[in-house]
C-alpha cells in the first residue's frame, strides 16, 4: 500500500479527518472547502454558484451527504482499529487499521472534484517547493518529492505526546496557550504514548474549580437571537426570555423537587404544588436575594446550599426541568471531562538535558544564583495542585533543591514545577526547551519534553512549512480554520446542516 503521507492531497484530507473526528467535520473546516471554487472550471463554479445561492442547505447536504456516512464508517472502523482507551494510538485490529488507511486513500481520490485543489493539499504542495529549496534560499535542501515526515526531521522536530483529560481545551486555539501551562512555561509532553496516555486521567490543571459556577453553565448567543458568537451564563440568559418563558420558569421554581418529596430521591420533577426541597417562605427570601431571577434562585437553592455536592453537573438537569428552553454547555466546567492524547511534534534547537550535570553545575546553577541573589519573590497562597510553579518555589528555592538533588545523585523533582523567572533566565543562556527525565519516584523512565514557546509544537499533520518554522499556529499552513471544532455553536450548526 502506497504512504499516506506521501500524497500531498491524500495527506491533507487524511490531516482533516484524525484531527476533526471528534467534532465530527467542523463547519468552518467544511466551509473553507468552498474557498477552492476559485480554482475549479468556469461550469463547476457557475453550477455550485447557484446551488449555494438557491438552496445553500440543501446544495450543502448533497454535497456532502457521501462524505458523511463514510465518516461515521471510518469512525466505527477508528473504534475497532484502536480499540485500547489507555493506549489510543496502538492498533488492537490490524485488518480494521488497514481498511481504515486504504479508505483515507479513497476518499482522499474523490474528495474534490476534478480541477479543484484543497486549501490544505495547497499548503502542502507549497511546503513540498520549498522544502527543496537550498538551505542558504531558507529551504532544507531535500529531494523534489520530498514528504512531511521528512520535512519534519529536518527541522529538527521530534515525537511529543501529551495527555490530558481536556484535549478539547488543549486544541482548541491554533496554538497551545502557555497562560494555561500551571508547572511550568508550556504544557509537558514525552516521546513515551504510554506515559502520555497515563496522564489522561490526571485532572485537567489548566482549569481547576475558582467557584464562579454561574460561567459553568452556559448557551450559545445564537440561541439567544444575538448576533454576535460566544456564550452567555445561563442566568443572564434569563432576561433575553420572552415573557411567558419567564414566567413559566418563575411558576416550576416553586413546584420542582425530587421525585420522593419525603425522601428527597429520585429524578428532578415538577410537582402540581410546592415540591421544593425549601419551605415557601425560604424560596421567597432566595428569590427576593436574587432580584427575581429564578435561575439564580434555583442556582443559590440548589448548588450553593450543598444539595448537589459531588453532582453540581446536574444543575443543568434542574434549570432544564424548570422549563429553560435552550442547550445548556459546560464546557467551561472543572468536572468537564474530554479525555485524549494530542500527537505533535516538537521542534528543539538548543535543550538544557537534566542529565547533563557537568552543565547544571558548571554553567547553569552559577549563573541562575548570580541572577537571582537579590531576588525577593513571595510565593502565592493558592495553587493550581501541589506542582505549581507559582506556589512550589521560589528562584532562590529552586535553585538550592536543584543543588541538593544533584550533590545526592537524585533525579530532581524541581523540573517538575519550574517558576517563571527561572525559565527567562534559562532563555539568556541560550536554552530554548528541557529534556528531562520521568520515573523519579520509581518505574520507567521516558524523556518529559518541556517546551518554552507555542512556535516549537505542531500537530504530526502539520505542512512543516520551514518558511513557517516560527509560526505558532499548530498546523502551520495544513488546517487553516484550526485542529478542533471546539465551540459549541459550531458544533451545533453542524450536527443541525447534517441532520444528526
Amino acid at each position: 500500500m502506497p504512504s499516506l503521507l506521501d500524497d500531498p492531497e491524500a495527506y491533507a484530507f487524511a490531516a482533516q479527518l484524525a484531527e476533526d473526528e471528534r467534532k465530527k467535520l467542523g463547519l468552518q473546516s467544511l466551509l473553507g472547502g468552498i474557498g477552492g471554487l476559485l480554482e475549479a472550471p468556469v461550469s463547476y463554479v457557475k453550477e455550485r454558484a447557484t446551488a449555494l445561492a438557491t438552496d445553500p442547505i440543501g446544495d450543502m447536504k448533497r454535497t456532502m451527504q457521501g462524505t458523511i456516512d463514510r465518516a461515521k464508517q471510518r469512525e466505527q472502523l477508528q473504534q475497532i482499529a484502536y480499540g485500547d482507551p489507555q493506549n489510543p494510538t496502538r492498533v488492537t485490529n490490524q485488518v480494521a487499521a488497514d481498511q481504515l488507511a486504504q479508505d483515507y486513500l479513497d476518499m482522499a481520490s474523490t474528495m474534490m472534484p476534478v480541477g479543484m485543489i484543497s486549501p490544505q493539499a495547497k499548503a502542502l504542495q507549497l511546503a513540498q517547493k520549498r522544502g527543496a529549496l537550498p538551505v542558504e534560499e531558507g529551504g532544507l535542501g531535500l529531494p523534489l518529492n520530498n514528504t512531511p515526515e521528512m520535512r519534519a526531521k529536518a527541522m529538527g522536530a521530534r515525537d511529543w505526546y501529551h495527555g490530558t483529560d481536556r484535549l478539547d481545551r488543549l486544541t482548541e486555539k491554533k496554538s497551545l496557550d502557555p497562560q494555561r501551562a500551571t508547572s511550568g512555561p508550556m504544557p509537558y509532553g514525552t516521546d513515551d504514548v504510554a506515559l502520555a496516555s497515563s496522564y489522561t486521567n490526571k485532572a485537567d490543571t489548566s482549569l481547576f474549580d475558582t467557584g464562579d459556577v454561574p460561567n459553568y453553565f452556559q448557551v450559545s448567543n445564537k440561541d439567544l437571537g444575538r448576533g454576535s458568537r460566544g456564550l452567555t451564563n445561563v442566568e443572564d440568559s434569563y432576561y433575553s426570555l420572552p415573557a411567558e418563558k419567564k414566567k413559566e420558569l418563575l411558576d416550576n421554581y416553586y413546584k420542582l423537587g425530587y421525585e420522593d418529596i419525603g425522601e428527597a430521591t429520585g429524578k428532578y420533577v415538577l410537582h402540581s404544588g410546592n415540591g421544593s426541597i425549601a419551605s415557601k417562605s425560604h424560596l421567597d427570601y432566595i428569590l427576593k436575594d436574587s432580584s427575581g431571577n429564578p435561575l439564580k434562585a434555583l442556582r443559590q437553592l440548589w448548588h450553593d446550599s450543598g444539595e448537589l455536592y459531588g453532582k453540581e453537573e446536574n444543575l443543568a438537569k434542574i434549570f432544564k426541568v424548570a422549563g429553560y428552553p435552550y442547550e445548556i454547555t459546560q464546557t467551561n466546567a472543572p468536572w468537564t471531562s474530554a479525555k485524549g492524547v494530542f500527537a505533535g511534534k516538537a521542534m528543539f534547537k538548543n535543550p538544557l538535558e537534566t542529565s547533563n550535570t557537568q552543565d547544571l553545575t558548571g554553567k547553569v546553577i552559577p549563573a541562575l544564583k548570580e541572577a537571582f541573589k537579590n531576588d525577593r519573590t513571595r510565593l502565592k497562597d493558592y495553587g493550581a495542585d501541589m506542582w505549581d510553579k507559582n506556589t512550589r518555589f521560589t528562584p532562590k528555592q529552586w535553585i538550592a533543591e536543584l543543588e541538593k538533588d544533584i550533590a545526592e545523585g537524585k533525579n530532581s523533582y524541581v523540573w517538575t514545577s519550574i517558576p517563571d523567572k527561572v525559565t527567562k533566565q534559562l532563555e539568556k543562556l541560550g536554552y530554548d526547551s528541557i529534556v528531562d527525565v520521568s520515573g523519579k519516584g520509581g518505574g520507567t523512565q521516558s524523556n518529559v519534553l518541556i517546551p518554552f514557546k507555542p512556535n516549537q509544537i505542531r500537530s504530526r499533520f502539520a505542512a512543516f512549512d520551514p518558511f513557517k518554522r516560527d509560526e505558532a499556529n499548530i498546523l502551520a499552513g495544513a488546517l487553516p480554520f484550526g485542529l478542533l471544532a471546539a465551540d459549541e455553536e459550531t458544533k451545533k450548526d453542524m450536527q443541525s446542516l447534517l441532520g444528526y
